[in-house]
């Protein structure tokens, strides 16, 4: 039986928040902390691109009816830099034929499908965000179809892989028809075939690349594959993992090894639970699930050595989360800022709309956990993804329901100067911040 508190009575509801009072059978926290800031972009259609050339975030935003000031059309797209730091926050770099969703290159190039009313269909468009070349549209369809069947060969997939290589290279990697990989260097912004190369086996998770450009693989039965930005096979490792992580002269596989980007060979071993790894110029940081404990693991390493300068057991606020609750970010210093989800059911006064925190810790070499704090998000609202930016923690706060027609997306900001992201590194699970499959 449920017997309900009194009002007015004190309640708490987690250790790293303050104290509230009952009210409605639910835990009222008054002035109960929140974000510095909070910003919404100018368009209702926008998601986060990655990093602007020079400062601050690259949004991409699409108009809509939903805007405040919409006066169409519907297909007028949007590239912005925002920044913080900023009085105006947002300025734009490109508005009018461009993709409304780009991919990302090198904070140059943004590559991208628009509708044009010319064509009556959607067109591939290539972008350069320094303003040095118009827009240009390509049917990229087409290039890639003709090039198989020079090649007389078949993709075994819709679509192929896009892995960010050198400065001004795109890398494709396609599975084709009779256990073969296809992988093709694109010039950016000629558009044109460097140079294409076939590798007998099958593809096995996805490919990644270094900041030279040098794309690594695995296919079975041949193992991990390197080749060199002009396409050359650098080496092969039978037998080995599947590659998660690479930077400088360290490659990280889901095996447990790190390995020498220069020939394959065994550096250090690193601890491997379905982990997520981060690198920088220094260090390596490695995030698990417990393998016992409801918590989860973060390991800091010295990224040459493979030398453990902290292991530390992040307790879960819920065992049933296993760990997928909490996220983290390497910082330019050396730690690691741990960032955990926390639901709380007893602020809630509907099932319907939520209460989500934000519980923030620092992993430092040989120092014990430190606690940072927690922040409330509004009821009904949850945070999608999060990264360091020009010492501030910025995360894209999203309506729980959202769905495509209601977004329902928020900036929001915490101060953390002491906290800055690494200029260089994998910094991101997929990379860096456009989710280029190589480091920042």
């Amino acid at each position: 039986m449920e017997v309900q508190a009194p009002e007015d009575m004190a309640c708490s509801v987690s250790p790293t928040l303050p104290a509230g009072t009952c009210s409605a059978g639910a835990c009222e926290i008054r002035n109960a902390p929140s974000a510095n800031w909070r910003w919404r972009p100018g368009r209702h259609h926008w998601k986060l691109a990655g990093l602007a050339p020079g400062q601050g975030l690259l949004l991409a935003e699409s108009s809509s009816p939903d805007d405040p000031d919409f006066e169409g059309p519907y297909s007028v797209c949007r590239l912005t830099r925002f920044d913080p730091s900023q009085p105006d926050h947002e300025s734009v770099l490109h508005e009018g034929e461009g993709p409304c969703s780009p991919w990302v290159l090198h904070r140059r190039h943004a590559l991208g499908t628009r509708w044009s009313p010319e064509a009556g269909r959607q067109v591939w468009t290539l972008l350069s965000l320094d303003g040095s070349t118009p827009a240009r549209d390509f049917d990229l369809t087409s290039l890639l179809n003709a090039r198989l069947a020079a090649e007389g060969v078949t993709a075994s997939t819709e679509k192929p892989l896009w892995v960010q290589g050198a400065p001004g290279q795109l890398l494709l990697v396609w599975p084709l028809q009779g256990g073969k990989v296809w992988i093709a260097s694109l010039t950016l912004p000629g558009l044109e075939f460097a140079w294409t190369r076939q590798v007998a086996g099958t593809l096995e998770g996805p490919p990644i690349a270094d900041e030279l450009g040098r794309l690594y693989f695995s296919v079975d039965p041949a193992g991990v594959v390197s080749l060199s930005p002009e396409g050359v096979v650098r080496w092969t490792l039978n037998g080995a993992g599947q590659p998660v992580a690479v930077f400088r002269d360290t490659l990280f596989l889901d095996d447990g090894t790190v390995r020498s980007t220069a020939d394959g060979g065994i550096r250090y071993s690193w601890p491997v639970a379905q982990a997520s790894v981060f690198l920088s110029e220094s260090h390596a940081a490695v995030i698990a699930p417990c393998s016992t404990n409801a918590c989860t693991r973060v390991t800091l390493l010295r990224r040459g050595s493979g030398e453990v300068l902290a292991d530390v057991p992040v307790p879960d606020a819920s065992p049933e989360y296993r760990g997928t609750n909490t996220s983290a970010l390497l910082t330019a210093d050396g730690a690691v800022l741990v960032l955990q989800r926390v639901q709380y059911p007893d602020l809630m006064y509907s099932p319907f709309y939520p209460f989500q925190g934000v519980r923030r810790f620092l992993v430092r070499e040989e120092q014990p956990l430190q606690s940072l704090g927690e922040l409330l998000v509004p009821t009904g609202e949850h945070v999608e993804l999060n990264l360091l930016s020009d010492g501030q923690w910025v995360a894209v706060e999203r309506d729980s329901f959202h769905n495509d027609a209601d977004p329902g997306a928020d900036l929001i900001g915490v101060s953390t100067p002491e906290l800055r992201a690494p200029e260089h590194g994998w910094l991101t699970p997929r990379g860096n911040s456009a989710g280029g499959s190589a480091p920042e």
